[in-house]
């Protein structure tokens, strides 16, 4: 299951369906907020709501490992931080520089290969 692109309908069935509920209204009664990075790197009114009330912001995968495992687990490696963020964003640019590097290198083959023929 892909939690973070399922309909509302489905995702709040899917969470009832395994003893959960799912409200789209943030309180202070929230246990947890579901949320992706690029929101949470936008500061919605709702990830600023869950921070002042100091709700864990988690990511869908939690949802996701939950029903595959068939058990509620520990969230802590499922939230969202602004440090998280920051080693997230600098593994994609390291990412990013290894990838354009294999570019780099990957031409500079084929070039030689077709100075070789």
């Amino acid at each position: 299951i892909n939690a973070e692109y399922m309909g509302k309908k489905d995702l709040s069935k899917l969470i009832k369906d395994c003893g959960g509920t799912l409200s789209y209204i943030l309180t202070k009664q929230t246990t947890h907020y579901l949320s992706n990075i690029e929101t949470f790197i936008d500061k919605t009114n709702n990830i600023k709501k869950a921070r002042e009330y100091k709700i864990p912001i988690i990511t869908y995968k939690y949802i996701e490992d939950c029903i595959n495992q068939n058990t509620l687990l520990q969230f802590n490696d499922y939230l969202i931080s602004d440090e998280n963020v920051k080693k997230e964003e600098e593994l994609f640019e390291l990412i990013k520089r290894n990838v354009s590097f294999s570019s780099l290198v990957f031409e500079k083959k084929k070039k030689k290969k077709k100075k070789k023929l």
